[in-house]
């Protein structure tokens, strides 16, 4: 058993005691947090959990608290995945969410074989949705990418939902303002470290020069880009050099390819090839082409995309070559690794930038934080053929004592 600390998040039923048992399914991993399923012992519903490591010194008590509360203003949304409850004990953080049983975005879209324009405007339209409903309340997500982005059900791509707001800006309270504080650049930031496919024109200059800005628009290029993607299944800005040795392709660094890739993003050069946008339609291309837009004062909002005439009415039922295009390396496990490629850059600077953020907040963040005390209780093992014959394996155990219920929300 896990002895753990609980913030419920609607869960918690009046005195009773709540399990959830480990399962041996990874759904994720990254350098300071892996996702897997979980099973609840008193329904047998099955859950995500979110394992986040005490050690890793940038993701503190009051930055996972920022998340949490972050969660709990997006609590019906539609589009946002919905967390349950969290815990916490010696060692990590746990974060139960409810689990979006079609995975992410483009491994779906890969299994499935086949990609249609309307299915990629229902996605669009819910992707737009969760962020104006962000943006409404003054949150920047500033991690928009098809990894963020899960299918609800395990045999149609829509709909989806947009997970992970562990970078999101503090949430702003009556009023959604203009800009996030001022972040200025450090100069390892723009080291050649991976991709930033996903990356707005303003995001890279923020780590190039000193003193610059950038706000919630930054997540409208990144939808463009993921829009782009899905259309025909491959980025609108690469990286790349004449070195015939570069790994670039691998998520090796090359500071060439990253440099290069920075300059097309920065100048906004990207294109439409005839082979897969021949058949696409030109209203699909307009929006791409209104949201990749370098000036933010012109890219298009997330209410303007959902009054965009291409979001608003049924698009052509035209069979994208997509599917076949991300497949193009012949291995599901190929995309996985380009999806792990395109965000090597984004880990890094988001890494980075989250600490910057740390500092700016901790002042705020202790003033506010009203629950510091830790409830505990004994460890104990997973009873034996909990599962019968299930293909679940025994593993630890969360326990929510009654007498660690803390509600952090009232």
């Amino acid at each position: 058993m896990f002895a753990v600390r609980l913030c419920d998040y609607g869960a918690y039923n009046g005195g009773s005691k709540d399990f959830y048992k480990l399962t041996e399914e990874k759904l994720g991993a990254g350098a300071y947090a892996s996702v897997q399923t979980c099973v609840s012992i008193a329904s047998g519903k099955e859950y995500a959990v979110k394992v986040v490591d005490k050690n890793e010194e940038s993701h503190t008590r009051s930055r996972i608290l920022r998340e949490v509360n972050t969660f709990k203003m997006c609590k019906n949304q539609p589009n946002i995945v919905q967390l349950i409850e969290w815990f916490e004990d010696d060692a990590n953080f746990y974060m139960v969410f409810e689990k979006m049983r079609g995975g992410p975005l483009l491994e779906h879209i890969i299994r499935k074989g086949y990609f249609t324009e309307e299915e990629a405007r229902r996605v669009t339209v819910d992707i737009a949705t969760a962020l104006k409903f962000l943006h409404d309340r003054g949150i920047a997500h500033r991690d928009v990418k098809p990894e963020n982005i899960l299918c609800t059900e395990p045999d149609r791509v829509s709909p989806v939902k947009l997970c992970d707001l562990d970078l999101a800006s503090r949430p702003v309270k009556g009023h959604s303002p203009p800009r996030m504080p001022q972040i200025n650049s450090e100069p390892d930031l723009a080291s050649p470290v991976g991709s930033a496919e996903f990356m707005a024109p303003e995001v890279v200059d923020a780590f190039v020069n000193d003193a610059l800005r950038y706000d919630k628009r930054c997540d409208m290029w990144s939808l463009g880009v993921i829009l782009y993607i899905m259309l025909c299944g491959y980025a609108p800005f690469q990286g790349e050099c004449d070195d015939e040795d570069c790994g670039w392709s691998e998520g090796q660094p090359c500071d060439d390819c990253q440099q290069e890739l920075f300059r097309r993003i920065q100048c906004g050069e990207y294109d439409f090839p005839a082979e897969e946008w021949s058949m696409i339609s030109a209203e699909a291309k307009h929006l791409v082409s209104s949201l990749l837009v370098k000036n933010v004062s012109e890219r298009l909002t997330a209410n303007e995309v959902l009054d965009h005439p291409w979001v608003k009415q049924s698009a052509p039922s035209t069979i994208l070559q997509t599917p076949s295009n991300l497949f193009r390396i012949d291995s599901a496990r190929d995309v996985q690794q380009m999806s792990e490629h395109f965000n090597v850059m984004n880990r890094f600077v988001a890494a980075r930038l989250s600490s910057r953020l740390e500092k700016i907040a901790i002042n705020e963040d202790d003033k506010e934080s009203t629950t510091d005390s830790i409830s505990s209780a004994s460890p104990t093992e997973a009873p034996p053929n909990q599962f019968g014959t299930s293909d679940h394996k025994a593993l630890p155990l969360f326990m929510v004592p009654p007498e660690a219920f803390v509600d952090a929300f009232s």
